[in-house]
């Protein structure tokens, strides 16, 4: 198989006996876990970035992956919320949604848009003073020092166009008007705007 370690590893009998005891307890064929060893790279990036959850048999996308990533988002923006959502809330959603989607793609369709002018626009937080939370420690030593974890952060809002062609400058949101570390600063990389609760909706 590729990818594995050309050292050859001798496996004592109990072992063998084990490995055929869990082969036999999923029931298949030596070329079915041949083929899933083999992708078992791309097993584990699709459990780690799409939302699907670990009983599913295989890695099949949504027929529309834009709109399923949208209710996905709504979801956990309201549950982030603590706000209750059932099966019929989600699945009128979702036919919200998928209304909308049509009436922009035909929008776009219709008017002829090019996709570098469609732009997609997304924020998440920095906690720019942020350390971790395991360290290293000496032969002396048996644990590590604890410490107060600073949780101070900002907000970025990024946008770029369908393509990628066109990145505009990004959106800092900060809880102070003149942060002291920016007195004196006449030129920044980016936009700063500040608001007491750091989420950029009114932007």
């Amino acid at each position: 198989m590729s990818g594995m370690s050309t050292t050859r590893k001798v496996l004592n009998l109990e072992q063998k006996l084990e490995m055929c005891r869990l082969v036999e307890s999923f029931g298949v064929g030596l070329s079915t876990i041949s083929d899933i060893y083999r992708s078992r790279l791309q097993l584990s990036l699709h459990m780690n970035t799409s939302s699907c959850c670990s009983s599913r048999k295989s890695m099949k996308k949504a027929s529309n992956s834009a709109l399923d990533s949208a209710v996905y988002m709504w979801f956990f923006q309201k549950r982030a919320l603590d706000q209750t959502i059932s099966s019929p809330i989600l699945q009128e959603k979702t036919l919200d949604f998928s209304t909308k989607f049509g009436t922009l793609n035909d929008l776009i369709r219709k008017e002829g848009y090019n996709v570098d002018l469609e732009y997609n626009a997304d924020e998440t937080s920095l906690v720019w003073k942020y350390l971790p939370e395991t360290s290293l420690v000496s032969m002396t030593e048996k644990t590590a020092s604890g410490f107060k974890l600073c949780k101070e952060r900002v907000t970025l809002l990024c946008c770029v166009n369908a393509i990628g062609s066109h990145r505009l400058t990004l959106l800092l949101v900060g809880k102070s008007k003149r942060p002291r570390a920016m007195i004196g600063v006449q030129k920044l990389p980016v936009v700063y705007d500040y608001q007491t609760k750091l989420i950029t909706e009114s932007y």
